[in-house]
């Protein structure tokens, strides 16, 4: 859910516009998701795991967004007024949580060709994507990922 609620905010005018491209796309992007994450390392695993925890729990999550819906009841806009508090707030911790979670989110959409067409944009550098492991296997059958 939470996945679901912050991909149409961070991804904005770009994500898809029918029901049915949505969900194609939502399958496509938790799975990039899951596999970037995977290959960040144990401690930022963990960290995420943190993150993804404070996001999930109604109380802190209330409290740290001002969203008190659950994640699929909420307003997009709520969601981006939220981001957007992250961003620039004076806090570090929230600036910092902001930044994995546009980045986490815009790499794994952004990295995937079929997005990226209509933009001009060629995808990452070749010397990227060879030295980083994030980029490595990205496809959802690599090394049998799904």
């Amino acid at each position: 859910m939470l996945l679901a609620a912050l991909a149409p905010a961070i991804v904005d005018r770009h994500w898809p516009e029918t029901p049915a491209m949505r969900v194609a796309a939502m399958n496509n992007l938790s799975g990039r998701v899951d596999r970037f994450i995977v290959r960040m390392g144990d401690h930022n695993i963990r960290e995420m795991r943190k993150l993804f925890d404070l996001l999930n729990s109604g109380l802190m999550k209330g409290l740290t967004t001002g969203i008190w819906s659950d994640w699929d009841e909420a307003d997009n806009k709520d969601i981006q007024r939220f981001l957007n508090d992250w961003k620039h707030s004076r806090f570090a911790l929230f600036n910092s949580a902001y930044n994995a979670l546009s980045d986490i989110i815009g790499f794994a959409w952004y990295s995937d060709p079929t997005h990226t067409k209509g933009l001009g944009y060629a995808g990452p550098p070749a010397h990227a994507i060879e030295s980083l492991p994030q980029f490595q296997n990205m496809s959802p059958t690599a090394e049998g990922r799904s």
